[in-house]
């Protein structure tokens, strides 16, 4: 009895710790099978089925919520890029290629959006998001390259237009294709450095017309009959284009048509003295 008093004491503080040690014990399942979860789906392995490796009950209550937020953070990640894919897909009027994580992941966004639904667990994985967002990169830079080329070939075409010149098909062949594909595909790594010369050429012809036109109204200047007809003429023909600079040709060949013509009667009077001479 002096034995059993002391025991019957015991018993309700007993009762209460046991009651706690089921609930740690429930919680550390309930812990573990969330850390299974979260591990698989991050394409994770999971630690060993020796006792001694698994997490603790205190190192779960932190690992876990971790990995959660890892999750979830990774989740809007991927939607992110799913839908930056999608964008650069409808800008440069292409198709993902057939098979890849890209085509993937705009599919998978097409259907979540028809249901209305997340995109789960599409791409969580640390391999196949590495993959998404690395591919992600590519296309960015491959948007960017093919923004360049258009910018780099819409202003040679304005050289074209500038100077009223024709491209060649052959030298400029770069350029007509760039032209022709918008902003889908340009074919070959090159195409910016290919198209930086076909502009510095068309350039370097522009500072030559530019050039020529400055002497063609030097020219208009000391043969016009008066001055005002030479700045007639620079004033309607002051561009660089090819019509322009006819035009002024065309107006100087008769200035010195009209000059020859206007000095016809001294020159055959001194043909007269020095003949008679």
């Amino acid at each position: 009895d002096a034995v059993a008093l002391p025991l019957a004491a015991r018993l309700p503080a007993l009762e209460t710790l046991a009651a706690e040690v089921a609930e740690l014990r429930r919680e550390a399942e309930r812990l573990r099978l969330d850390h299974a979860r979260f591990t698989e789906v991050l394409g994770r392995s999971l630690p060993s089925a020796d006792t001694k490796a698994r997490l603790s009950l205190s190192q779960l209550r932190i690992v876990v919520p971790e990995l959660e937020a890892e999750q979830n953070s990774r989740r809007k990640e991927v939607k992110k890029a799913a839908e930056a894919l999608h964008v650069i897909f409808e800008e440069l009027g292409v198709e993902p290629p057939v098979g890849s994580i890209e085509a993937a992941a705009v599919e998978a966004l097409r259907t979540a959006r028809a249901s209305g639904a997340d995109l789960g667990n599409f791409a969580l994985s640390d391999s196949a998001h590495g993959e998404l967002l690395g591919r992600l990169g590519f296309w960015e830079a491959e948007r960017e390259l093919r923004r360049k080329a258009q910018e780099s070939a819409q202003a040679i075409r304005d050289l074209w237009g500038a100077l009223g010149e024709k491209p060649d098909p052959a030298a400029d062949a770069v350029v007509l294709a760039s032209l022709a594909a918008g902003a889908g595909s340009v074919d070959g790594d090159d195409i910016l450095s290919r198209l930086a010369e076909r502009n510095a050429a068309w350039a370097a012809r522009r500072e030559a017309a530019a050039t020529e036109l400055g002497k063609l109204h030097v020219a208009l200047r000391n043969f016009a009959p008066e001055p005002g007809a030479a700045e007639a003429v620079i004033a309607e023909h002051s561009t660089v284009h090819r019509e322009d600079r006819e035009a002024c040709r065309r107006k100087l060949r008769e200035f010195q048509v009209a000059l020859l013509d206007s000095e016809r009667p001294a020159r055959d009077r001194l043909q007269h003295i020095y003949e008679k001479a």
